[in-house]
């Protein structure tokens, strides 16, 4: 895959066992080469992760318009099946040009219940998802970013005991395949006093015939979600595609 460079942006945004979890020190050292190598945006961390929760708060007033019946979304490279009734919100992110995309049931809260697409730009020598690692490495690596009781072990001294589990929040990978060309990662993330929610994201990269692109649809909900709000979202994940230039 070849394309004429394009600046990054800087960094944003459990039944089944789990792949053995790195050190903090090695985490820390396999990114940063990863980003050196591959001028990768980390997309998937907590920044990025605290503009989205803000896109989805404010996602009315960002100019929101319901679609009547099931529509297929296109644009440039992407595909995906939106279900009849949901809303559409879309924002850029000022700080690298991001463009994200956020539907949402007409009558839910879209902290609660929710699909984003998030466009990221790619450096030119980006060679394809293997570059992330395997998708369970990936997977892994997205999910100790986010687990602060992995973290605080991490960090932590035998002067300073880990943090009780209701304290932080805890982020346990539940399922992470490569199919389709695509990464797809599943994850619980349970934060103090809230709701565990369950959490689907698609990765997928592309060249939209100038560059080099990382496509990333999010796909959350609370553990309590009705059957038919759970089938929507896998509707949702199982159309993501990218069409071929």
């Amino acid at each position: 895959m070849q394309a004429k460079a394009q600046p990054c942006a800087s960094r944003q945004a459990c039944s089944v066992p789990c792949a053995p979890r790195r050190s903090l020190t090695t985490l820390r050292a396999h990114g940063s080469a990863a980003r050196e190598r591959h001028q990768v945006p980390t997309s998937h961390d907590s920044a990025r992760r605290q503009v989205l929760l803000s896109l989805l708060s404010a996602a009315v007033a960002l100019g929101a318009t319901q679609r009547a019946g099931a529509e297929v979304y296109e644009e440039g490279l992407v595909s995906l099946t939106i279900p009849e009734g949901w809303i559409q919100s879309t924002a850029q992110i000022s700080s690298g040009g991001r463009r994200t995309v956020v539907w949402f049931p007409k009558d839910a809260d879209p902290n609660d219940l929710s699909v984003s697409l998030v466009t990221t730009g790619l450096s030119a020598d980006f060679t394809g998802l293997g570059s992330f690692g395997s998708a369970t490495d990936f997977g892994q690596g997205l999910v100790n970013q986010m687990d602060q009781a992995y973290l605080a072990r991490a960090r932590g001294t035998l002067s300073r005991p880990a943090p009780k589990i209701d304290q932080v929040q805890v982020c346990k990978l539940i399922d992470a395949k490569q199919t389709r060309g695509m990464y797809t990662v599943e994850y619980s993330i349970k934060k103090p006093q809230e709701e565990l929610k369950v959490v689907t994201e698609a990765i997928a990269a592309g060249n939209d015939g100038v560059y080099n692109r990382l496509f990333t649809l999010t796909a959350q909900r609370r553990e309590s979600a009705s059957t038919a709000a759970q089938e929507e979202l896998a509707g949702i994940v199982s159309s993501f595609k990218l069409k071929s230039k």
